[in-house]
């Protein structure tokens, strides 16, 4: 896009902290995510309210599930932002796309060693953006044990490293019908986490130093 020679730009990619680790299923752990209303197995997003992000088309997607799986997973959304705008997204998405506060849950913020629960305790990680620098997330979900499902545009099928997790984030019917083929497939799902577990070993800030060293 600024037009630098190629021969001028080096990918170092980027790394993801060893504290991001699967935590073992207990009932201890989802009684400490019963305090953000999470009351049965959800369907997992963290990011921003801009429009890049494409937080309305993932709360759409769910609204397009089939009803037991709505009925099953409720959607956890992370968001950092004012508590005033998340109460009016969340009022407005909800309303327009006949979803109750049970089944959507927005969250303003949670301490890191909560948010490793979440990604570990998640049955389907979802990264819906329309751009992104890389996709962070994505990866620490991996490294979490969460099956991942992102955009297929922009950064992230890079940082998702897996064909068969893309989607078009630009028709909420795609990413509903993707998010249904993981929940309902049992094997897909253990693919999924087997691929992100290997996957998130790439990317460590050893190897991002080792690079930049190399130049």
């Amino acid at each position: 896009l600024l037009s630098f020679p190629s021969d001028r730009i080096a990918n170092c990619s980027v790394g993801v902290d060893n504290k991001f680790m699967s935590c073992a299923k207990s009932g201890e752990k989802l009684h400490e995510l019963r305090e953000y209303g999470i009351k049965r197995e959800f369907i997992f997003y963290i990011g921003g309210f801009d429009f890049r992000k494409n937080v309305r088309s993932l709360v759409e997607a769910f609204s397009l599930l089939p009803a037991e799986l709505r009925k099953k997973y409720q959607l956890v959304i992370i968001v950092t932002s004012a508590e005033s705008t998340i109460a009016h997204f969340a009022y407005a998405f909800c309303t327009h796309f006949k979803l109750s506060s049970d089944e959507v849950i927005f969250i303003n913020y949670v301490p890191e060693d909560k948010l490793i629960i979440l990604y570990s305790l998640c049955s389907l990680f979802v990264f819906p953006s329309l751009h992104e620098g890389f996709g962070l997330p994505i990866i620490e979900a991996m490294a979490c044990g969460a099956p991942v499902i992102s955009s297929n545009v922009s950064s992230m099928p890079e940082a998702t490293g897996c064909p068969e997790a893309l989607f078009d984030p630009k028709t909420p019917q795609t990413i509903a019908k993707k998010i249904t083929e993981v929940l309902t497939n049992k094997d897909f799902q253990n693919f999924l986490k087997e691929h992100g577990e290997k996957h998130a070993k790439k990317f460590t800030w050893e190897k991002t130093t080792d690079k930049y060293i190399e130049l």
